[in-house]
């Protein structure tokens, strides 16, 4: 329904997934990024970042709606 990941724009670490092909992934899989907080750590490399899931049930629907009031969405 939802997730919060710290994304990196730099290879900070061996063989990890950067920001854009993570958003891509998540894309292709029904998950739209709805927020990117200021980029944080060394050269500002990382950004926290918020997605949603697109479709959803409409129980899921009342818990996106709260996930959207929390974060200010």
């Amino acid at each position: 329904l939802g997730l919060q990941l710290e994304l990196f724009r730099y290879p900070m670490y061996k063989g990890i997934a950067l920001k854009d092909e993570v958003i891509a992934f998540l894309k292709a899989r029904g998950f739209e990024l709805v927020k990117e907080f200021p980029p944080h750590g060394t050269f500002h490399c990382a950004s926290d970042c918020i997605f949603l899931k697109k479709a959803v049930t409409p129980r899921q629907d009342m818990k996106k709606r709260l996930l959207r009031k929390i974060f200010g969405l």
